[in-house]
């Protein structure tokens, strides 16, 4: 509970003294991975760059704690490809910084040690059946599963992350069923098409609307939806077709969007070459400053200038909300923290 209410008073901190700082930090280790989800940015099962070295990385989570940071997001690829992701852990650990790991949840039965030293867990999982493997490739929804039973079976709490296309709009009722079951929290996400590289499974602005309603409405019957309801609204409200991701100084009427972003005034996102953007949405759109070359404070000063303003990524919102120190958000962050410790005591 400690490294919480140390994450916590770093945001208060932070806005009490208009500091600018990396409290939490995404931080992608490897460009690998074992599956090949049709939307992926990324193209991770055919990129051959090199990752960071451990030692780059160990000296990195160094910088990061110097400079402020309470929590490390561990992300791919997939991260559990890399042989030495219990080193990176154990050094989170030692720097009392939060540690979460995100997953396809293929190599779960294999890393169980590991991941019962994190904070946080998330297994990405598309829906029930064909819904899950027209996302992420055939034959992987049996494995998932196996992996969520398995995680319920250790007493390691977790989440799933779901990304909404046309494949598995209509699945999100059986994914929420699957969640009481087992007890964990669904997020939900929506793909963003101009990312992805296959453009026909992205959905409507009225489709992607209607979907969004339908979480919410789960979320305010009290069913197991991860993000706040205030996350979910505020993405209903954009202002422009959803094919306009963010704004910035030089773009659309930012007045109509009505809030303010402390996402890239409070975290960053580094790439598994040490490339560093405001954030996930920036990813390969906006100019990144490597933090093996100019060392991470030196990357952080310069990143903040970026101009993007909004934007109605779901996560991004949450946790801009969070940071905003929205109560109903906050509220909604607690309960997920409460639930996962007192997880963490039964098991």
């Amino acid at each position: 509970m400690f490294k919480y209410l140390k994450y916590f008073f770093a945001i208060i901190f932070a806005h009490l003294f208009a500091k600018n700082i990396p409290i939490l930090v995404t931080l992608c280790v490897t460009h690998r991975c074992n599956m090949r989800c049709i939307y992926c940015y990324g193209h991770f099962y055919d990129r051959k760059e090199p990752d960071m070295s451990t030692n780059d990385i160990l000296h990195l989570i160094d910088e990061m704690s110097a400079a402020g940071t309470k929590y490390i997001s561990l992300n791919g690829g997939e991260a559990l490809l890399r042989d030495d992701l219990d080193v990176i852990v154990d050094k989170i650990r030692a720097k009392g910084i939060l540690c979460h790991l995100s997953t396809n949840g293929l190599l779960v039965r294999h890393k169980v040690h590991l991941l019962k030293l994190i904070d946080s867990l998330a297994i990405s999982f598309d829906g029930i059946g064909q819904a899950n493997d027209l996302n992420r490739g055939q034959g992987m929804y049996p494995r998932v599963l196996d992996a969520i039973i398995f995680l319920h079976e250790q007493k390691i709490p977790f989440h799933t992350h779901t990304v909404i296309t046309k494949n598995n709009s209509m699945d999100i009722g059986s994914i929420l069923d699957l969640a009481e079951k087992y007890k964990f929290q669904a997020q939900f996400s929506l793909c963003r098409v101009k990312d992805s590289p296959v453009k026909d499974i992205g959905l409507g602005d009225d489709e992607l609307k209607v979907v969004v309603g339908k979480i919410l409405d789960y979320k305010k019957q009290g069913r197991p939806v991860f993000f706040s309801r205030h996350a979910y609204e505020s993405y209903l409200s954009w202002p422009f077709s959803y094919d306009i991701i963010k704004v910035d100084e030089n773009g659309n009427n930012f007045s109509m969007v009505r809030r303010r972003c402390y996402v890239k005034r409070f975290s960053c996102h580094i790439e598994p070459d040490g490339s560093m953007y405001p954030c996930i949405v920036l990813s390969g759109k906006s100019h990144s400053i490597n933090v093996l070359s100019a060392g991470f404070k030196t990357a952080w000063v310069k990143i903040i200038q970026n101009p993007c303003l909004a934007c109605y990524n779901i996560c991004c919102n949450d946790l801009n909300l969070v940071f905003g120190l929205d109560y109903k958000s906050l509220r909604n962050a607690l309960g997920i923290v409460l639930a996962r410790l007192n997880r963490e005591k039964k098991a």
